[in-house]
């Protein structure tokens, strides 16, 4: 044997004694992982029973010794450096050490999520069955104290997770072994979730001790718009409302009839009257009632919150104007149950319409007077606030759920003046204001002027396409409107004068269903103009009981989107007005191409007969995303 040889043979030996002597050290390595991976999952695990038993301390020191296990794993695969040069199991190795930085940032995020609520209720001997009536205001006064100091905690707590999501987005899913493909599925369908509560939290609990009333009580006018009476930012406003809270509770509510301040500032106050409520509502002033005429909340809500001053003859200081439809005391009603007054019953499913009936016929046949007919909503508020006051702390986490879908689903809107407050409602899409993109765009808003509370008959329904014709980009709206009602005390025909709003700089082409007035064949003007930063196109309709009709704009889009159609992407937000319930909505969209990646906000995606169709619902602001080939 030549000596080339043996050395080749002893290279070999060699070779395999270190290949061996690698994996032995990995497979050891590889063990001590997956052991601290398993006792850090069982330790998160536990903390779940140990929350529901209020135990903040071991709930805490279990995410820390997770948080611990996982930094410990997440080392030692990054150490594995050998295998990182191995093709395929280069990729599992790197998405196992991602997966393990996850698992620590998200356990760090959990362990000082506990600190915060540890530091928060010291002291505090909340049990299941404690009611908020039973913390004394200078305890809650400490709590508002402590929650305002936590804020930084809160913070860093959002930065944890959204590294987490930053790290989870940039897997290779595709590429994954199985074993650690099942690993990545839960994780990528609670991740974005915890980071959208984490993303809540924190600026909420920046601005929470301020406007619950600390160091300082805070003053609000609410609006109640009602839905049934549709109007730009959710409803025709019958009743307004005034809360002062004061180190977290609420010191003063009363509501009242909003004649009750237009009635007396008649031939006082001069304000003309846009020009729809001129022609079909036949008001030539503007009054507190019909303030919400912009669909822009911040404009309307500055404008009621002048109206206000305005009528009552001196200024008050608000901290903010909070507009709210009959859906959120209807879910306030659904976690406190059935509310009785005067011999009546109000609950989640009757509210709007018992409200309607003794308001409107009701109180009418006993004779009393219109001016004192909506002190029931005083009685009703009060109320609800009294059974919040007496729910058990199992179930506090009930009403800010309730708030949040609410203010998603645009229930409840709100204008605050506080820069940093309003920056985060803005963020949110909280605060109703008209939405600004450099995409398509289009938001339509009914007014019902003298139809009654008929919008509680009303099934409505959209149908958008975007068409290519020729050498430009065209766009039609069809709104649809069928009038289940008939001629009652409370329904009639629908008469609405409709606008919709779509991007800058479009141009108008053709409108059909346009109306002169009701019950007339002469056809009606459509107005062309430009506001909030868009191009708007407004006409009246009206329906009648048991009929069906629709409103149709045909318009060139601007040469901006028609350019990023042509180069393969296509982005749209549909913006829903407030008070509206869940109306379906068809997108048709011609596909010059084929679709490459597409996201939704909501609803179901098919290609047919080359088109992209989209079928969804307004129940909140809508957004698609496509890219094609």
């Amino acid at each position: 044997m030549t000596f080339r040889k043996k050395l080749s043979i002893l290279g070999g030996v060699f070779f395999a004694v270190v290949l061996g002597a690698v994996i032995y050290v990995h497979t050891i390595a590889a063990k001590e992982v997956y052991t601290l991976a398993m006792d850090a999952k069982a330790a998160l695990e536990k903390i779940k029973y140990l929350a529901m038993e209020r135990n903040w301390k071991e709930s805490r020191a279990n995410a820390a010794f997770a948080e611990n296990n996982f930094k410990k794993a997440h080392d030692i695969v990054a150490g594995m450096r050998l295998v990182y040069w191995i093709p395929w199991v280069s990729t599992q190795a790197k998405a196992g050490r991602d997966l393990l930085e996850i698992g620590f940032l998200v356990s760090s995020a959990v362990e000082k999520g506990f600190g915060v609520v540890e530091n928060v209720t010291e002291g505090l001997k909340i049990m299941p069955e404690t009611k908020y009536s039973d913390i004394p205001t200078e305890t809650r006064r400490t709590v508002l104290a402590k929650i305002q100091a936590s804020r930084p905690v809160l913070y860093s707590i959002e930065e944890n997770i959204s590294r987490s999501v930053g790290i989870l987005e940039r897997l290779p899913f595709d590429l994954l072994w199985g074993p650690i493909a099942e690993k990545v599925t839960p994780v990528r369908e609670y991740l974005p979730t915890l980071r959208d509560l984490s993303q809540n939290i924190g600026p909420l609990f920046d601005f929470f001790p301020y406007y619950a009333g600390y160091p300082e009580s805070r003053k609000y006018l609410f609006l109640l718009q009602n839905y049934n009476e549709l109007r730009p930012t959710g409803g025709f406003i019958g009743t307004y409302g005034f809360v002062k809270m004061d180190q977290g509770a609420v010191t003063e509510l009363d509501t009242d009839n909003v004649y009750n301040l237009d009635e007396p500032a008649k031939g006082k106050i001069k304000v003309a009257a846009p020009a729809p409520l001129q022609r079909y509502l036949n008001s030539r002033d503007l009054f507190f009632r019909d303030s919400n005429w912009s669909p822009d909340y911040i404009e309307s809500a500055r404008l009621a919150q002048w109206f206000y001053n305005a009528e009552k003859g001196k200024t008050e200081q608000i901290d903010a104007v909070i507009a709210i439809t009959p859906f959120i005391i209807a879910r306030f009603l659904a976690i406190v149950g059935p509310v009785t007054l005067d011999g009546v019953q109000f609950t989640k499913d009757n509210l709007a319409d018992r409200l309607e009936d003794r308001v409107g016929k009701e109180y009418a046949e006993k004779g009393i007077a219109t001016s004192a007919r909506k002190e029931i909503m005083t009685d009703l508020a009060i109320e609800i606030y009294k059974r919040f006051l007496e729910l058990p702390s199992i179930r506090w986490l009930e009403l800010p759920k309730a708030l949040f879908d609410s203010l998603k689903e645009k229930h409840v809107l709100v204008y605050v003046e506080n820069p940093q407050a309003a920056s985060f409602l803005r963020s949110r899409n909280w605060d109703g204001k008209m939405i600004s993109t450099l995409g398509d765009f289009w938001m339509a808003v009914d007014s019902n002027l003298a139809s009654l509370k008929t919008d509680a008959y009303i099934d409505r329904s959209s149908k958008y396409s975007v068409t290519l014709k020729d050498d430009h980009w065209e766009a039609l709206l069809e709104l649809t409107y069928f009038n289940r009602g008939q001629f009652t005390w409370k329904t009639t025909r629908l008469r609405s004068y409709t606008r919709v709003y779509v991007p800058l700089g479009s141009s108008f082409i053709a409108a059909t269903g346009a109306m002169d007035i009701d019950r007339s064949s002469k056809k009606g003007e459509v107005s062309v103009g430009d506001e909030l930063g868009k191009t708007v196109f407004g006409a009246f309709i009206a329906i009648e009981p048991q009929e069906t009709k629709s409103l149709t704009f045909r318009y060139r889009l601007p040469d901006s989107i028609g350019a990023q159609l042509d180069k393969g992407s296509y982005s749209l937000y549909i913006q829903k007005q407030s008070g509206l319930h869940v109306p379906p909505s068809e997108i048709l969209i011609d596909r010059p191409g084929k679709l490459k990646n597409w996201t939704l906000s909501s609803g179901k995606m098919e290609e047919k007969d080359g088109k992209i169709v989209i079928h969804t619902d307004r129940r909140m602001d809508q957004e698609v995303n496509l890219e094609w080939e």
